[in-house]
């Protein structure tokens, strides 16, 4: 879930990395539309996946399992126009959701549900941009309200006085995680993790998580109220 939508990764490089670490053929697949990725993971297309917390966790029932996670935990936010005042003002006002798969658009509907707001209460809702096209929208006045992480949202606010403002921020969520097939073989899945820990996070080592930092990320995207089995 890139700030840049537009990034593009070196796969065959990748490929080449991963099949000689990995001693067997490997095919890397980059897409930076989450959307896209969903439906990989859906379709069961692909043996391990570095993707947002929200995909990983939708994917613990289709035989996968999280291997680590790169260690961070944000908070997300909605940031609203200045003529909004509270949630009762959005009712028949614009959304701008970052990508509708990504995590921030969990997070976004999430803190709407809880607050007794629903998508089609919105007069419009976009669903196709990055965070750079979200500040955007909030500082041309093309939407009324969108979503950031916290730290992106506080610092474009200072930049921009009087130009939008936090309207609710979410509880802290685990940002990518390294997901692979149970059926993998466990020195596979070490090796995986490694490459990770090489390529994406700069020699950071994966770290585990608890269920405890799991259980809100669990509830998105899932809209059975909390008070049913």
């Amino acid at each position: 879930e890139n700030s840049n939508q537009n990034k593009s990764w070196p796969t065959i490089g990748y490929s080449t990395a991963l099949t000689k670490q990995l001693g067997q053929p490997v095919k890397v697949v980059n897409s930076v539309l989450l959307r896209e990725v969903a439906r990989g993971s859906w379709a069961g297309e692909f043996d391990a996946m570095w993707v947002p917390a929200n995909l990983a966790v939708g994917m613990l029932n289709k035989g996968f399992e999280i291997v680590g996670c790169d260690g961070q935990m944000v908070r997300m936010a909605l940031l609203s126009a200045p003529s909004i005042k509270g949630f009762n003002d959005l009712n028949g006002k614009t959304l701008f959701l970052p990508q509708e798969d990504s995590l921030a658009a969990y997070v976004a509907i999430a803190l709407l549900d809880d607050n007794n707001v629903k998508l089609s209460d919105f007069r419009y809702v976009f669903s196709d941009g990055s965070y750079e096209v979200a500040r955007v929208s909030i500082e041309q006045q093309v939407n009324h309200l969108t979503v950031l992480p916290e730290a992106m949202a506080s610092k474009w606010i200072a930049a921009n006085p009087g130009k939008g403002k936090i309207l609710a921020t979410s509880s802290e969520v685990p940002w990518h995680m390294l997901v692979a097939k149970k059926s993998l073989a466990p020195e596979t899945k070490q090796k995986l993790a490694t490459w990770v820990s090489d390529t994406m996070l700069g020699g950071r080592a994966l770290t585990n998580i608890g269920a405890d930092k799991l259980k809100y990320v669990s509830r998105l995207g899932h809209y059975t109220p909390d008070s049913l089995e």
